[in-house]
C-alpha cells in the first residue's frame, strides 16, 4: 500500500472514530424536565431533578441554598444525587435551622453532553 493510501485510510478512520464519539449525545438530547424541593420538617429538605432520559449516565449535583439575614442567597451544601426509579435524581439535605427560605439548584454533567442546570421554586425551610 502506498504512503498516500495509508494516509487517506488513517484520516478516514480517525474521522469515523471522532464522529462516533461525538454523535451519541447528538442522537439523544437530554433536557431537564423538572427541579423540585420539599420540606420534610425534621426529615430534612428533599430535592429531586428529573431528566428527559431516565437514569441517564452522568452526574447530578444538587446545591441547597438559603436566604441569609442580609437577603443574599448562600450555599448550604452541595451533594451528588442518586437516581431512584420514580423519583428522579434525588438527595435529602439535613434540616435548615431558623426561619428562612430555601431553593435548590441541580446540575447535570456528562462527557459529550451540554451542561444542564435548573433551579427549583423557593420554599419555607
Amino acid at each position: 500500500m502506498s504512503l498516500m493510501k495509508r494516509l487517506v485510510v488513517s484520516i478516514a478512520t480517525g474521522g469515523l472514530l471522532l464522529g462516533a464519539l461525538a454523535s451519541p449525545a447528538a442522537a439523544h438530547p437530554v433536557t431537564v424536565e423538572q427541579m423540585h424541593i420539599s420540606n420534610f420538617g425534621s426529615g430534612g429538605i428533599n430535592t429531586q431533578m428529573w431528566l428527559s432520559q431516565e437514569d441517564h449516565p452522568g452526574t447530578v449535583k444538587i446545591t441547597l441554598k438559603k436566604k441569609n439575614a442580609a437577603g443574599d442567597w448562600v450555599n448550604v451544601a452541595t451533594k451528588t444525587a442518586t437516581y431512584q426509579v420514580g423519583w428522579g435524581y434525588t438527595y435529602t439535605f439535613n434540616p435548615v435551622r431558623g426561619q428562612t427560605r430555601c431553593k435548590a439548584k441541580g446540575v447535570f454533567t456528562r462527557a459529550n453532553h451540554p451542561r444542564l442546570s435548573a433551579t427549583s421554586d423557593v420554599i419555607d425551610c
